[in-house]
């Protein structure tokens, strides 16, 4: 009997070490498969390769519920990494651009076409809530094109005078470009004509509000990260393997990421209409 104790006392042990290897791995996870995704997430060193980036991928389809929640935080802490690092790319290049488009400007005065628009387009403006335009049934697509056109040709009698009076007025314009467009969206969309910013604006500042060449947007992370986990749910098997060498350490990862990003917009741009 003595020495049946010890031999009891091993098995006990053994079975309770059991036991608390089987709670800790099997019952508290599906009991709390939230805090025990993110507490394995935590513990685990983040994937850099795609390999072990798909698996992860491929457990937010098929894994367990403790599983799925420990590939989110993966995944999503990945994702915000690499999506800041796309974001400064864009910023580089486009300042990049901007310092190259600087050297190609000139500081020109105002074309007949551009002092007619600039002036019709004052006059729409400063008159906008006194208009109750209707089409003439003319070849314009709108009210508001032909009451433009109508105050441009008019004021083209005073063209000598109008000259003199923007004779010293300067824009930094690219050559060979001009702000016929840029005048035009303005006035269609009620918005005033700073003449004064216009005149005495930097190079930048005209690249930016004139010639198109504003600063990419930052990104909505959290929805633009739903929406490449909905299109993988309910889309596209194969944009895994893009999405995973986009989040990877790959020396190409942010052009993955970045096509990934477009296709997945492009999708829902497509839904939505």
């Amino acid at each position: 009997m003595i020495l049946m104790e010890p031999l009891l006392v091993d098995v006990l042990v053994a079975a309770a070490v059991s036991l608390g290897v089987w709670t800790v791995l099997e019952l508290l996870p599906s009991l709390f498969p939230r805090e025990a995704g993110r507490l394995a997430a935590r513990i685990r060193p983040l994937p850099s390769s795609a390999v072990e980036i798909s698996q992860y991928l491929n457990l937010l389809r098929r894994g367990r519920p403790w599983q799925v929640f420990l590939a989110l935080e993966v995944i999503g802490g990945l994702f915000r990494i690499k999506i800041r690092e796309l974001e400064s790319l864009k910023y580089e290049e486009w300042r990049g651009e901007v310092e190259s488009q600087k050297e190609r400007m000139e500081r020109r005065g105002l074309s007949d076409d551009e002092i007619l628009h600039l002036e019709a387009g004052r006059e729409m403006i400063q008159n906008s809530n006194k208009m109750n335009l209707k089409s003439g049934g003319g070849l314009y697509s709108s009210p508001e094109e032909e009451e433009f056109i109508r105050i441009r040709n008019h004021k083209k009698d005073l063209l000598p005078d109008l000259r003199d009076k923007y004779s010293d007025f300067r824009i930094w314009a690219l050559k060979n470009r001009d702000i016929l467009r840029y005048v035009q969206e303005r006035v269609f969309r009620r918005e005033e004509l700073d003449l004064e910013n216009l005149r005495d604006h930097s190079r930048e500042w005209a690249l930016v509000n004139i010639w198109g060449m504003e600063p990419p947007e930052s990104y909505s992370e959290d929805e633009i990260l739903e929406d490449i986990l909905l299109y993988i749910e309910i889309k596209d098997d194969n944009i895994i393997s893009k999405f995973a060498h986009g989040l990877s350490s790959h020396s190409d990862s942010l052009r993955y990421l970045d096509k990934v990003i477009s296709a997945v917009s492009a999708w829902k741009r497509e839904g939505s209409t």
